[in-house]
């Protein structure tokens, strides 16, 4: 027989009455081989990797071992909603001595993953997380979500009105039939200025996601056909003086400072209109995979986000590019940071994701604090893995409380780029 009892129970065990709540469960992690072990509010977990660490005697664990095990847990969203408590439990047994023990880690998180799935490092979000609700200026007794879902006055979803003349979702709103992208932009950013029309950035008609879409001018409109596959643009056509490089790096070089649009003009030698086009991001748009892999579709190119969000003049992860790359990571770069700079780091990198998931998406009505939280939560659990998810959970009481993030992007809102 073999088994470590873990969870609430061991904790208050080395700490009788310190964690705030009486265990009402008994994890215990049993070796494979032993009979299963039944009882109410007993949850048991076995693995033959985890044999050898259980061995033969039932014990307690230790307080480092409690503390691996929340961490090593931490990196998935579980249905039952236990990570606030996982992150809560950590941050008590750190805070009372305890030390990650690598080797434990690299131990349990194979079995996790064998219990829990791969963990999954993707931003795009799932149905109704991060979804966002607004009143319809016109008729208040409706509200539209920031996924493009319309709600009626008794809060039951609206269906969309059918047609065979238009690529573009409809809704019945106060007996009139309205356009969806037409209400998410109201409610979100107002009435469409006079002269402009609602541009679908992915030329997809029905997706009214608020990141697909803008206000922009005929033109515009016509232009987005061209940056959907109408038209060979960018190196690929024959007569193109830039590469994609070149157009990337002509963007940081002017968020960085320092340089005019003549300057960079007469240099890569194409117009200083084409320049200014680029900086906007109305040319040779790109969506740069920068520290993370990302599949969302923003408004403002995320390496803008990160200059306004920035401790210093330029954000910290240009340091840690692979030489010669403009977006690659260089690892050994990248953990040879100081440890103050990595926190900055990823502290950036939190901050420039609640802002273009969950501030700028609703004109900065959302709480800045509940927006970073947010951020937090999905940089640990799906935005990163590895040794940049531990470094993040194992730090967590210096990444806990938002700094004042808000007044260094206000104060470097020019420096914003549309895509």
């Amino acid at each position: 027989m073999g088994a470590i009892v873990i969870g609430s129970t061991a904790i208050d065990h080395l700490f009788p009455g310190e964690l705030g709540r009486t265990p009402k469960d008994f994890d215990l992690i049993v070796r494979s081989t032993d009979p299963i072990r039944r009882g109410e509010n007993i949850d048991v977990v076995r693995s033959p990797a985890l044999d050898d660490w259980v061995g033969e005697r039932d014990r307690f664990a230790t307080l480092n071992e409690l503390y691996t095990l929340k961490v090593s847990h931490s990196y998935w969203e579980l249905k039952n909603g236990s990570w606030d408590k996982h992150i809560y439990d950590l941050r008590f047994l750190k805070k009372r001595g305890a030390t990650l023990d690598l080797q434990l880690h690299s131990l349990l998180y194979p079995v996790w993953v064998q219990l829990h799935g791969s963990k999954r490092t993707n931003l795009a979000m799932e149905a109704g997380e991060g979804e966002i609700w607004l009143a319809y200026p016109p008729a208040p007794e409706y509200s539209v979500s920031n996924y493009g879902q319309v709600r009626g006055p008794r809060g039951r979803l609206v269906g969309t009105t059918s047609t065979t003349q238009t690529k573009y979702r409809q809704f019945s709103v106060g007996g009139k039939t309205v356009l969806g992208h037409k209400l998410v932009m109201e409610a979100f950013e107002g009435p469409c200025p006079q002269g402009l029309c609602v541009r679908h950035l992915d030329g997809d008609g029905l997706n009214n996601n608020l990141n697909n879409l803008a206000y922009g001018t005929h033109e515009q409109n016509m232009q987005d056909k061209v940056a959907h596959g109408g038209n060979v643009r960018h190196e690929q056509h024959p007569l193109a003086k830039l590469t994609q490089e070149d157009a990337h790096e002509i963007r940081q070089r002017y968020l960085a400072g320092g340089e005019t649009l003549r300057g960079l003009a007469e240099e890569f030698g194409v117009a200083k209109s084409l320049i200014w086009r680029i900086k906007e991001g109305q040319s040779w748009k790109e969506e740069p995979s920068g520290f993370f892999s990302d599949a969302v579709k923003r408004r403002f190119l995320h390496d803008s986000l990160h200059y306004t969000v920035a401790f210093g003049r330029r954000p910290i992860y240009e340091r840690i590019l692979r030489d010669g790359a403009s977006v690659d990571v260089d690892p050994k770069k990248m953990w040879a940071l100081p440890h103050e700079d990595l926190v900055r780091l990823f502290r950036e990198e939190v901050a420039a994701t609640a802002l273009e998931r969950i501030l700028i998406p609703t004109n900065y009505r959302a709480s800045p604090g509940a927006a970073y939280r947010w951020s937090l939560r999905r940089t640990i659990t799906s935005l990163t893995k590895g040794r940049s998810a531990t470094f993040i959970v194992d730090n967590f009481d210096e990444f806990a409380i938002p700094d004042d993030y808000m007044s260094r992007h206000f104060a470097k809102r020019d420096r914003l780029i549309r895509i």
